[in-house]
């Protein structure tokens, strides 16, 4: 379980992070959030999809990573095997939260029940005279740089769903022997509604910078062919002959 706790150098001064940090999270994430800021570089390595909560109805952006759920093909061996790696990893365990104590009203915080801290080796947090490492600094940055890129995806992601731009997408992945699995859950670009988008709504998301990002999306759908060959590299049974993607507005379920 997550304990979000923050940080204080006079508790936590000899805390030290694992190199193996963005792998001990990364292991068991089939879907992997990414930012609309992020996405031209994601799709470099990953099919980028939109998932919607069954909670909220809201959209997030995600690298699909895996068709198993609690695994991830582009680790081998405990190594990162893609080109890109998403800003998740190298934030892992932090986070920021509220605080009545910090300046800009938030606060460095990690999970402490992460593995991927310890008191033995690994990064420092802290230097002797308990001032931030340059590591944790860094890391710092990176997550304040975060709240301006959520907030981006976020209004990304709000503008296209009322423009009516996403499509649930059902895959079939087809097996030896003819055994075949339906992954849902998944959401892509209606690239058909995109195309029949009248001229000034195409330039007011042009202008927005947001044409890139949907058009990066539904490229990286290719990028599904190197799932199917990392699957059936590590896979101990049935190999993935073929895959079919079908766009189809009934459907329903989950891939979360």
């Amino acid at each position: 379980m997550t304990q979000l706790v923050e940080l204080d150098p006079n508790i936590h001064g000899d805390l030290k992070l694992s190199c193996a940090a963005p792998i001990l999270f990364a292991q068991a994430q089939h879907l992997m959030g990414v930012r609309v800021t992020e996405i031209d570089k994601a799709v470099s390595s990953f099919p980028v999809f939109f998932v919607r909560s069954a909670q909220t109805g809201t959209l997030s952006l995600t690298a699909l990573t895996s068709f198993r759920a609690g695994e991830n093909l582009f680790i081998e061996n405990q190594k990162w095997r893609a080109t890109y790696t998403p800003v998740e990893m190298k934030i892992y365990p932090f986070s920021l939260v509220p605080s009545a104590n910090a300046e800009k009203g938030y606060a460095l915080a990690a999970d402490l029940n992460s593995l991927a801290l310890q008191t033995e080796s690994g990064e420092p947090l802290y230097e002797a005279n308990k001032m931030e490492s340059l590591y944790l600094s860094k890391i710092k940055a990176t997550l304040e740089a975060e709240i301006k890129n959520e907030a981006l995806t976020r209004q990304f992601l709000q503008e296209i769903d009322r423009l009516g731009l996403i499509s649930p997408i059902v895959i079939e992945l087809h097996f030896e022997g003819g055994a075949v699995e339906i992954i849902n859950g998944l959401c892509t670009v209606a690239e058909e509604k995109l195309n029949s988008l009248a001229d000034d709504l195409l330039m007011a998301l042009n202008k927005k910078g947001y044409l890139l990002p949907l058009h990066a999306a539904l490229i990286s759908l290719f990028q599904v062919n190197d799932l199917i060959n990392r699957f059936n590299r590590k896979c101990q049974g049935l190999k993935i002959e073929n895959i079919n993607l079908k766009l189809d507005r009934g459907t329903s379920g989950s891939f979360q």
